[in-house]
């Protein structure tokens, strides 16, 4: 079969519009003219285009119109999208899907060789990178260039599930941005910090993963037996419990900044103002008119977002060659056009105080336009938090924490709406640029925290062991980050980090010891698995991992589940590979602090320049898994 190359959609294919002979200056031409231009409009978004055509045709007459409309059908059909954005969901996935299936034919040697002159595994990979950026989807990265590595990224170019998430992403971020650029209709007066589309869009998705987690359930080697929504409800993806645990860590932090008399501010910065597409005009707290900012520049609100990290990677590199280590959050929330601003708790010495605020006014400030008007008002403030038996400082950030996980107790937002509904559509904004909400700064790690509430107690137990799972299991997060060495412990110097296994292999509760891993679905090596803490000083490892779960679909309530055979299991089967070890009745010779006493992993697999023989390995997908037909292009 010949497989043509991905061109331009036709909406980009068609010819500029030329009215014809017989049309020529009618109302008829004025008509086909509309038409032509709203063409690759989404459908949702015409309305606003057309009113907006009517009223730049009546107050600035008709050639402002007719240019405006016209340059905004010229830009969308140069996106650089393997598909038009007025494409469904359902047209997306089915170009995906052509795609993946492009892709996996040019992983045949001959058509990899007319690409790059090359038959081995790197002239798939750069056959299909090739095709990829044909297509304007950034390929996988390949960083240390072992042929599991590069095999990995071919395997990925050749999946019909990374092929729907990278052109689903593209497509959705693509149609944002133009809401936001184009259409100026990410707003406080009409559809604040993301458009309904990608709110409506969230919300199925929500209820997609619902149902699916509905439809699997998890057994232990004791057979208890529980759907993943239950379980699911069980840990921080239940909001509340998300909110609780943010809460009980912010509150922790504040203890030991009191304890230790250190000071504690709470900082908002934001983006410069070319970074910004409206500009609201507020009347005792609420916007009351918004206008077009003249000075934005297109910057998305990831590109934006990306901008913060930057200046604040910088902040606290300019602050660690001080020996200054700060702690506390960081929350990022939109402002009403979609464009995030950070909100920090810190705590910090006294005698840091001014350093910080020195590093921060530099680099999130004077380094980008400082002297644009209102810079020094807006995009940096300071307020000093007391921190005595009338104030608190966790109380400075509980309203921004509860308004941006579920609404919690917040009855309005800043805008006057419900704070329910306002903090779906700010999970909506960070689902759709993927952005983090919620980031702890300094401090001990949270994921030895879980680890040991996850544990019980027992008489093996060292006594920082026993104290540290003691604080975490009563959510004393100030004890616990005592036990470890302090807020400004670094990672290396922790008192109690994860134990894990080695790479390719996981933890099996039932033997108490470890056992090989199945491959990722690239074929790549898993891992290293977490199976319990370590106490670093006596270096001696605890397990906290105590069940040994299977994947399958839930059995029906009102049914007595069958004799035979479970129905087939998804691919999140965690089913027991052949027995290795332990798990084969050898006993274990990994001690009981085996992840310090094992011997480091081997180098890896041989470089790209030593391709295989047989540069295609058995575990690709099989010929038949993409039938041929001609494929055609949306």
């Amino acid at each position: 079969m010949t497989c043509r190359r991905a061109r331009p959609s036709r909406l980009r294919a068609l010819p500029p519009w030329r009215p014809t002979a017989s049309s020529a200056g009618t109302r008829r031409a004025d008509e086909e003219f509309v038409v032509y231009c709203l063409a690759p409009i989404p459908p949702e978004w015409r309305p606003e285009v057309a009113t907006g055509y009517e009223f730049r045709r009546t107050a600035k007459g008709e050639t402002a119109a007719n240019t405006w409309l016209r340059e905004i059908g010229e830009h969308l059909r140069t996106l650089p999208l393997p598909l038009p954005l007025s494409a469904t969901d359902d047209d997306v996935q089915a170009k995906a899907d052509r795609l993946a299936r492009q892709a996996f034919e040019r992983q045949n040697p001959k058509r990899a060789a007319n690409a790059s002159n090359d038959v081995s595994l790197i002239g798939t990979y750069l056959a299909l990178c090739a095709f990829c950026a044909a297509n304007f989807i950034e390929p996988p990265a390949v960083k240390d260039g072992t042929v599991e590595e590069v095999q990995g990224a071919v395997a990925r170019m050749v999946c019909r599930k990374w092929w729907r998430r990278q052109v689903g992403r593209l497509h959705q971020r693509t149609k944002e941005a133009c809401a936001i650029e184009l259409f100026g209709i990410v707003h406080a007066k009409k559809q604040k910090y993301v458009t309904n589309a990608s709110v409506r869009r969230w919300e199925r998705q929500k209820r997609r993963n619902a149902a699916y987690l509905e439809g699997l359930e998890a057994v232990n080697q004791h057979d208890y037996a529980a759907t993943l929504a239950e379980l699911a409800a069980k840990s921080t993806a239940n909001p509340a419990i998300r909110r609780g645990e943010l809460l009980a860590r912010a509150r922790g932090f504040e203890e030991i900044a009191r304890g230790l008399e250190h000071a504690a501010f709470f900082i908002t910065v934001t983006c410069p103002s070319a970074m910004h597409a409206k500009r609201a005009v507020y009347r005792k707290g609420k916007p009351v008119r918004v206008r077009d900012n003249p000075s934005f520049d297109g910057t998305t609100p990831r590109e934006a977002q990306q901008h913060l990290c930057k200046a604040w990677a910088k902040t606290r590199a300019y602050l660690q060659r001080r020996g200054i280590r700060l702690y506390g959050f960081r929350i990022a929330e939109p402002h009403q056009d979609g464009a995030p601003h950070w909100h920090l708790l810190l705590f910090m010495p006294a005698a840091a105080v001014k350093p910080m605020r020195e590093a921060v006014t530099r680099y999130f400030l004077t380094q980008h336009s400082p002297d644009e008007p209102g810079a020094v008002k807006n995009r940096v403030k300071f307020v000093p938090i007391k921190m005595d038996a009338t104030h608190s400082a966790t109380g400075y950030i509980l309203k921004y924490i509860a308004k941006n996980i579920d609404g919690f107790k917040v009855q309005q937002d800043l805008f006057g709406d419900d704070a329910i509904e306002g903090a779906a559509r700010v999970n909506a904004w960070a689902s759709t640029w993927g952005i983090r909400q919620f980031q702890q700064i300094g401090g001990a790690p949270v994921g030895v925290w879980r680890e040991l509430r996850r544990m019980e107690a027992a008489p093996e137990h060292t006594p920082l062991i026993d104290a540290a799972r003691q604080a975490a299991d009563a959510g004393d997060w100030a004890g616990y980050v005592k036990c470890q060495g302090g807020p400004a412990v670094a990672r290396k110097d922790l008192a109690v980090s994860l134990a894990k296994t080695r790479p390719g292999e996981r933890w099996c509760p039932i033997a108490q010891a470890p056992e090989p891993a199945p491959l990722t679905r690239y074929g790549e090596t898993r891992p290293a698995g977490v199976y319990g803490v370590l106490d670093a000083a006596k270096g001696r490892a605890f397990e906290s991992r105590r069940f040994k779960w299977e994947i399958r679909r839930a059995s029906s309530p009102d049914q007595a589940r069958p004799a035979r055979a479970a129905a087939p299991w998804t691919r999140v089967n965690n089913c027991t590979p052949p027995p290795s070890g332990a798990c084969a009745g050898v006993p274990s010779a990994a001690p009981d602090g085996f992840a310090d006493t094992w011997p480091a992993p081997a180098a890896g697999l041989p470089p790209l320049s030593a391709s295989p023989a047989d540069p295609w390995p058995d575990w690709f997908p099989p010929p038949d898994l993409y039938p041929p037909e001609d494929f055609d292009h949306v």
